[in-house]
């Protein structure tokens, strides 16, 4: 895997987990399922000599402390970062991020 698809793979579960802890829902199943799904993806960064960029890394790897504890705004604030350190190393067709910028009708910079 490269470190672009892994990227993509990260920042989709990032994105997810994000959804899944914002409210109405039970904050105490919200964030074990964002743990869950972050440690599966986290999983593939073990794999092969590629893997995440060390912030993007420390960032999703404390997030994922957070939510242990059900820690959800902090864990929030965790990936949102992580986020912001994958983006020099989405694919060239720019991941999500690209596409809401599309669809927002605003232009890459």
């Amino acid at each position: 895997m490269s470190v672009s698809e892994l990227v993509d793979a990260v920042d989709r579960a990032i994105r997810t987990a994000l959804s899944e802890t914002c409210p109405p829902h039970d904050p105490a199943t919200c964030a074990r399922s964002a743990h869950l799904r972050l440690v599966e993806a986290l999983k593939s960064t073990h794999q092969g000599d590629e893997g995440l960029p060390g912030a993007a890394q420390a960032c999703v790897d404390a997030a994922c402390e957070h939510l242990r504890y059900g820690e959800l705004l902090e864990a929030r604030i965790l990936l949102t970062a992580a986020l912001g350190q994958l983006a020099p190393n989405r694919s060239p067709a720019g991941g999500a991020a690209a596409s809401t910028r599309r669809r927002r009708g605003n232009r890459p910079a």
